[in-house]
C-alpha cells in the first residue's frame, strides 16, 4: 500500500476510459498515463492534407526540409548546379578558359550550348576533352564532335541513357516531398517517369498517405538532372536537395519523424483542459501503443487472420481474408469473392477481376492461387512476404497492446522486477527510469524467459491454442526476425522538441500549415520561442471553434495518433475520425488517386512505359527492369515470382 501511495504522489492517476469508441478498444488501446482522462475532447484530424505534416529525421537528428515547388526550383537554381561541379578534375591543355566558362553556363542553364574548335587536334586530345566534360559535370552535360570537327557541349537529355562516370558515387540521394500519396506509389511514379526500375529506389520507411510528407530517398545510378527535370511534370510530388553518395539509404536507418499537426473543431471551453494536458504530456509522455493503422482499415481483422495462421488453421485464414464485408470502390473484387463463396469456382471468380486486381490485390492473389489448385496453406504463402507477414505482426501487436494496458492499470508506470532494457538485459528496478523499460513482442525468443510479461503472454497464447514453437516454424516465411533475440519496444515514450499553439479566427477548411504549393500567412514559429510551451491565442471570435497546432518528434515505428490520444482522450482511429468529419458542415478534402494515375501516366508522354534500365545498372543491381508495356515479359515476371513462391512452399512443407 505504501508503494502504491508513493507512486500516486509521483505519477498521475492511471485511468481507463470505458467510453472510447470501438476501434481503439478493439485493439487494446484503453489506458492512459495522465490524470482526468474521463473527459474526452473531440477534434478532427486530417481534414486537410496539410493538417498532418511528416518530416523524416535522419540518424544525425536533421529533419528533411519541406519545400514548395517554387522554393525547390529556386533552391536548385541558386545552389544546385554549382554545387555539383567538380572543379578538382584536371583540365587538358587544349581546353581554354573561355570554353570552361561556356560549359559552366550551359550546366547552370544560362546558355544552350558551348563549342570548341578541335579540327587541328588529334584523337587522344579530343578524347581527353570528352572525358573532362563527363567528369567535371558529373554526367550532366554531353559532348559530341560536329561535322566541322568542333566539339559541341549540351545538357544531357532527360530520357537518354548514358554510361555512369567511373569515379562518381553510384547513389543519388534526394528529398521526396509528397501529398496524398503512399510512399510506394510515389516511388513508382518517379521511377516510371524517369524510365527506371522501381527497385533502384530505396527509402528508410513508409510515410502516411493522407498527409504532406518529406523523406530521403536513394536511387542507384540515376542522374540528378533526370530527377530534377521531373518536377515540371509531377503532380503532388516534389524532388530536391540532391547529392551523389557512396552508400544508399537503408530501411530503418533514420532516427524518426517530426510531426506538425493541426487538430480542428475543438470546443473553446476545452482550451484550459488541453493546455494542462499538453504540459503534462510533454513531461510524462504516453504509452507507446501500436496504432490502429497497424491492424488495417478494411473489415477483415488482420490480427484474427494472424491468430489462425499461427494455429495452422489455413482454411479459416483464407476464408477470413476473403470474407470481409463489402469493399467501397472495389465492386469487382467483391463480386469475385461472392461468386467464389457461392460456387467454389476460383477460376471463374478470377475472370470477374479487372486490370491489375488479379495480381495487385490480396484477394486476387488468393483467388488466383486457388484457381491453380493450390492448398489453403499454399494460398497464404502465395502472397508476397511483406503482405502475408502483416497478419502475424498484427496478432503480435494486439497482444502487446493488451499486455501494456493490463500492466499499466495493474502497476502504473513503475519499473518491475524482471523488466528488460533496450539491450534485452534485466534492469535494476530500484534505479531505472520508466522510459528505460522495453516490452518484447511475443515470439519464440520469449520461450525461455521468466517474468510478468512472459507469463502473461504464455497464458494468452495457450488460451488461443498457440505455443512458442508456432512462431519458430513461421519465422522464415513470415519475417518474424531473429529467433535468438527479443523483439523489443519501449513501453513509454516522451516526445521531443514539443511546441504548440491555439489558433482562432480560421475557417474550418482554411489552410493553416504549408503544403507543396503554398505557404499560408500565419506565424507558427514564434511558439517555439515561448518559454515553457506557453501559448498566446490569436485574436478572433471567442465563440468560434478552436484549432490546435502542435509539433513534436517521435522515434521510428511510433505512432503520432497514439501520442495525440493521450492529450484528447478522443479516439484517433480512422473509423471515428471519419464519423467526426462527416458531421462537419464543410466537405472534407478528398482526391481520387485513380484519376491521378491516369493523368501522370499520360504526362509521361514520350517516356516509354517501364523503359529498360541501363545494362550496366542491371548487371550491378542483379535484376532486369520490368517492361510494363509488354505482356509477354510481364507474364514471364509473374511466372518467375510464382516459381519463387512454390520454392518457399516446398521449404515450408519440409519444416
Amino acid at each position: 500500500v505504501a508503494v502504491v501511495l508513493a507512486l500516486l504522489l509521483v505519477f498521475p492517476l492511471l485511468i481507463v476510459n470505458n467510453c472510447l469508441v470501438q476501434m481503439e478498444t478493439e485493439f487494446g488501446l484503453t489506458a492512459f498515463i495522465g490524470k482526468d482522462r474521463k473527459e474526452t475532447v473531440d477534434c478532427v484530424l486530417k481534414r486537410l492534407y496539410s493538417d498532418f505534416i511528416v518530416q523524416e529525421i535522419d540518424a544525425n537528428g536533421e529533419a528533411s526540409r519541406l519545400l514548395t515547388f517554387d522554393e525547390a526550383k529556386a533552391s536548385y537554381n541558386l545552389t544546385g548546379a554549382s554545387s555539383l561541379l567538380d572543379e578538382s578534375v584536371a583540365r587538358p591543355e587544349c581546353v581554354t578558359d573561355e570554353f570552361v566558362s561556356a560549359c559552366d553556363a550551359v550546366f547552370e542553364r544560362r546558355e544552350q550550348e558551348a563549342k570548341l574548335e578541335t579540327a587541328a587536334l588529334d584523337k587522344p586530345s579530343r578524347t581527353s576533352i570528352h572525358g573532362f566534360v563527363r567528369s567535371r559535370y558529373a554526367g550532366g552535360l554531353e559532348s559530341e564532335t560536329d561535322k566541322d570537327g568542333s566539339i559541341v557541349v549540351k545538357r544531357q537529355k532527360p530520357g537518354k541513357r548514358k554510361r555512369w562516370v567511373r569515379d562518381q558515387p553510384p547513389y543519388t540521394h534526394f528529398t521526396m516531398a509528397k501529398e496524398n500519396k503512399e510512399t510506394s506509389y510515389a516511388i513508382g511514379i518517379v521511377a516510371k517517369m524517369s524510365g527506371c526500375n522501381p527497385s533502384l529506389f530505396k527509402t528508410c520507411g513508409l510515410k502516411d498517405r493522407r498527409a504532406v510528407t518529406a523523406q530521403r530517398v536513394s536511387a542507384f545510378k540515376v542522374d540528378i538532372d533526370k530527377l530534377l527535370n521531373l518536377n515540371n511534370r509531377l503532380r503532388g510530388i516534389v524532388l530536391y536537395d540532391m547529392s551523389y553518395e557512396r552508400e544508399g539509404v537503408r530501411t530503418g536507418s533514420h532516427w524518426g519523424n517530426r510531426f506538425s499537426i493541426v487538430l480542428r473543431d475543438i470546443d473553446p471551453a476545452a482550451e484550459a483542459t488541453l493546455e494542462s494536458r499538453l504540459k503534462e504530456w510533454a513531461e510524462l509522455g504516453f504509452i507507446n501503443y501500436f496504432g490502429t493503422q497497424r491492424f488495417g482499415s478494411c473489415e477483415t481483422r488482420t490480427a484474427d487472420v494472424g491468430r489462425l495462421i499461427l494455429q495452422r488453421n489455413w482454411r479459416e485464414a483464407v476464408e477470413m481474408i476473403l470474407g470481409g464485408a463489402g469493399r467501397n470502390g472495389q465492386d469487382t473484387v467483391q463480386s469475385a469473392i461472392e461468386h467464389w463463396k457461392a460456387t467454389g469456382d476460383a477460376e471463374a471468380a478470377c475472370k470477374l477481376l479487372q486490370g491489375a486486381q488479379c495480381f495487385a490485390s490480396v484477394e486476387g492473389s488468393i483467388l488466383r492461387s486457388l484457381a491453380k489448385g493450390k492448398t489453403w496453406q499454399e494460398a497464404v504463402l502465395w502472397l508476397p512476404p511483406n503482405i502475408r507477414s502483416i497478419y502475424v505482426h498484427a496478432y503480435q501487436s494486439l497482444l502487446w497492446n493488451k499486455l501494456a494496458s493490463e500492466r499499466v492499470v495493474a502497476t502504473g508506470v513503475s519499473v518491475q522486477e524482471g523488466d528488460v532494457g533496450a539491450d534485452s538485459e534485466v534492469v535494476d528496478a530500484s534505479t531505472a527510469s520508466p522510459f528505460e523499460v522495453y516490452v518484447p513482442l511475443p515470439n519464440s525468443a520469449c520461450a525461455d524467459r521468466e517474468g510478468y510479461v512472459f507469463s502473461q503472454y504464455k497464458a494468452v497464447l495457450e488460451s488461443d491454442g498457440i505455443s512458442w514453437d508456432s512462431f519458430r516454424t513461421l519465422e522464415k516465411n513470415f519475417s518474424l526476425g531473429d529467433a535468438s533475440r527479443l523483439a523489443l519496444r519501449p513501453l513509454f515514450l516522451r516526445p521531443g522538441h514539443v511546441s504548440w499553439k491555439f489558433v482562432r479566427g480560421r475557417g474550418p477548411n482554411e489552410q493553416i500549415q504549408r503544403d507543396l504549393t503554398s505557404v499560408p500567412a500565419i506565424d507558427l514559429k514564434k511558439t517555439e520561442e515561448e518559454e515553457g510551451g506557453e501559448t498566446k491565442a490569436a485574436s478572433g471570435d471567442s465563440e468560434a471553434k478552436l484549432a490546435l497546432w502542435m509539433r513534436f518528434d517521435l522515434p521510428g515505428g511510433c505512432y503520432a495518433t497514439v501520442a495525440l490520444r493521450e492529450i484528447t482522450a478522443c479516439d484517433m482511429g480512422k473509423r471515428y475520425q471519419k464519423e467526426l468529419n462527416c458531421k462537419a458542415d464543410e466537405p472534407v478534402e478528398e482526391e481520387s488517386e485513380e484519376v491521378e494515375v491516369k493523368q501522370e501516366i499520360e504526362e509521361a508522354g514520350a517516356e516509354k512505359e517501364g523503359a529498360p534500365a541501363d545494362k550496366e545498372v542491371q548487371k550491378e543491381n542483379g535484376e532486369a527492369a520490368e517492361q510494363d508495356g509488354e505482356p509477354g515479359k510481364k507474364k514471364a515476371k509473374v511466372e518467375e515470382k510464382e516459381q519463387e513462391n512454390e520454392k518457399e512452399m516446398k521449404e515450408e512443407s519440409k519444416e
